[in-house]
């Protein structure tokens, strides 16, 4: 019988025993097999997408042919796509031949991983929570332009002396209705600038607890300031509309 000895990467036996010397003679399962550490060797330690632990692990070649060898062992292929190649139409093909020329192709099936898949699954989650965040960002910004049309309506109605004293001056409605578009305005976009300063702060401060960079993009800047004043003038427009269409006799009775 082939004796069941391994040898582990340092990064491993770091992890399951706290360092290479205490890894030797201890053991390790693989596969409900129980096999004695003898021997450690260099590792790399690898945190990526898709593999959060690479545990590396030699035996013996006899060893390893008198416990798991078996007529279901897999054989893997790896292929290396050039810039532009679509990888399905590739692995399609590759596939068809396999399954037509494949040297094990009486031993099972062919199976393609491909983490591109992988990725595009990724980015449909991320997609659906972005599809979910603008919705409610819409919802709020329809209940903040509300907010915004009654305030501007409050403000028409307690200065109804002013505008009335404005008419008597020479002011005409497009002027009224000009002024007080343009407090909304600037109502919603000292707003928008205020809010997207205590997003930033708070995006650094969360960023130095959790050791990201935050950069400033000034597409989301102009993003910010664009729907605000957008969200000011729309929700602005019947208020002074109001206010222009005050009669001046109404106002100075």
């Amino acid at each position: 019988m082939s004796n069941k000895v391994a040898a582990i990467d340092s990064v491993t036996a770091k992890e399951l025993f706290d360092t290479s010397e205490q890894a030797l003679g201890k053991g390790i399962e693989i596969e409900q097999e129980l096999f004695r550490i003898v021997g450690v060797f260099p590792g790399e330690e690898q945190d990526n997408l898709f593999s959060l632990s690479n545990i590396n692990i030699e035996i013996p070649k006899a060893t390893y042919h008198y416990y798991f060898k078996s007529e279901k062992d897999t054989s893997s292929l790896t292929l290396t796509l050039e810039e532009g190649v679509e990888p399905d139409k590739v692995t399609s093909k590759v596939i068809n031949q396999l399954k037509e020329k494949g040297s094990l192709k009486h031993l099972g099936e062919y199976e393609v991983l491909d983490t591109a898949m992988l990725t595009k699954g990724i980015g449909q989650i991320l997609s659906t929570i972005t599809y979910f965040i603008t919705a409610v960002a819409g919802i709020s910004l329809f209940i903040a332009g509300v907010g915004v049309m009654n305030m501007m309506y409050i403000s028409v109605s307690e200065r109804t002396k002013e505008i009335g004293i404005r008419r008597a001056l020479g002011a005409t409605r497009k002027s009224i209705m000009l002024q007080f578009l343009l407090e909304g305005l600037i109502l919603t976009l000292s707003g928008g600038l205020i809010g997207y300063l205590l997003g930033m702060a708070l995006a650094y401060s969360v960023g130095s607890l959790i050791k990201v960079n935050v950069s400033l993009d000034l597409f989301t800047i102009l993003l910010a300031v664009g729907v605000s004043s957008v969200i000011g003038l729309v929700f602005s427009v019947m208020p002074a509309s109001e206010a222009a269409k005050k009669d001046l006799i109404d106002i100075l009775r």
